[in-house]
Formats: C-alpha cells, structure tokens, sequence
C-alpha cells in the first residue's frame, strides 16, 4: 500500500523532488476550473507564500501579489496563544527574512493589515482587501 496521501489531484511521485512542488500542484488543481479572461483566477488564495520559487511562479500566472501583515507584537501573541515558543534562530529564518524585506519594499497598497492595531497608511484592511474586485 501506497504511504502517500490519498489526495487525488496530487501526483506524489513529484514529491521531495522539486521545490515547486506545492506551488505546481495548486497550478494545475486551479487549471482545471474553467475560467474566463474576466474571472482569471479571481476568488483563489495562495496563502502562506513563503519564498520566492513560491510567489514568483504565482506572478508569472497571473496572480496578484499581496502581504499580509500586522505588528510584531500581535505576531508573538498569535503564536504564543498557538502554543509556539519562538527559538534564537528563528530570526534568520529564510522565509522570516523575506517577509521582513517585502513588508519594507511593497507598494503599501499590496499590504493586508490584519491587526486591531491602527493601520499604517496606504495599507488595506482585511475588510477592503476582500471587496476588491
């Protein structure tokens, strides 16, 4: 018997094989949906875009690159309410440095604000971001 999950939509034997692993298997899950040029890929969300192998592949199919992001104080909140104890080297964590470069070089307009602290300016909120069309 196979140890692989039964998702059929996934072709396992890709596995561990590629880093674009994951980022490849949502493109041709979303493939399949029929599509038209005004509803190119409009309601989908990749969340979780940790690196660029991930976020290019995403831009180059056309989807709309945006940051979600909120303080550093309702970060370590949230983690620590999930029960996480952050570790010394998290910091230098790769996908923790692109999120650190992206919140200071992406146009305000493409970030989500999901914090109840006050919204920088320029950015969206959560509310604004999910009524664009």
């Amino acid at each position: 018997p196979s140890l692989a999950p039964s998702f059929s939509w996934v072709d396992w034997s890709e596995y561990g094989t590629r880093k674009d692993f994951w980022i490849n298997t949502m493109l041709n899950t979303v493939s399949t949906f029929q599509l038209t040029d005004h509803d190119h890929f409009n309601g989908f969300a990749m969340t979780s875009c940790r690196f660029r192998h991930e976020i290019e592949p995403l831009v180059a199919r056309g989807f709309e690159h945006y940051l979600v992001a909120c303080s550093e104080e309702m970060r370590q909140a949230r983690m620590a309410a999930a029960g996480y104890k952050p570790n010394a080297s998290e910091a230098a964590d790769v996908s923790e440095l692109l999120a650190k470069e992206l919140a200071t070089t992406m146009p305000p307009e493409r970030i989500i604000w999901n914090d109840d602290a006050p919204k920088p300016e320029g950015y969206l909120s959560v509310a604004e971001f999910v009524a664009l069309k």
